[in-house]
């Protein structure tokens, strides 16, 4: 299935719309803070001569974080007490989302610049992780919109 049909998938008749279209502009705006930290992370990382997968690696840490906070307490507005679970869905999904994102940034790194190649990653990562995230980690159509 296409990322775009799951993505509608999302957006169908058990969902309210309005609130949906209010979620995905908050996980966007989330996803513009998680690009930042990500990204100058990864360029500081690299300033200072770390390896470029390690910086990679690290990067991603950080945002993660940063990610499943914004996300928990703004996007989703989780105040069930799952925490354990919705950490546990949120790291994996992380981890699926970073193994391609993985793939996408090695192969762009043939023909970009690593600073495109790595934006290149963040893009399908983030479409990735919206996706995973709604359907399964905080997917309670009771919580507060």
């Amino acid at each position: 299935m296409y990322l775009h049909k799951i993505f509608i998938k999302t957006l169908d008749a058990s969902f309210d719309k309005k609130s949906e279209l209010r979620r995905f502009v908050r996980f966007c705006a989330v996803g513009l803070l998680n690009t930042a930290v990500t990204f100058v992370t990864f360029t500081l990382l690299r300033a200072v001569g770390v390896d470029i997968y390690v910086s990679n690696v690290l990067s991603y840490a950080a945002g993660v974080v940063n990610s499943f906070f914004w996300n928990k307490t703004w996007v989703y507005r989780s105040r069930e007490k799952k925490f354990l679970r919705e950490a546990l869905l949120f790291l994996l999904f992380f981890a699926i989302c970073y193994g391609v994102q993985l793939l996408v940034f090695k192969a762009a790194l043939h023909l970009l610049p690593e600073s495109v190649s790595q934006l290149c990653g963040m893009a399908v990562y983030s479409v990735c992780n919206f996706i995973l995230n709604r359907l399964f980690t905080f997917n309670d159509k009771k919580q507060q919109q």
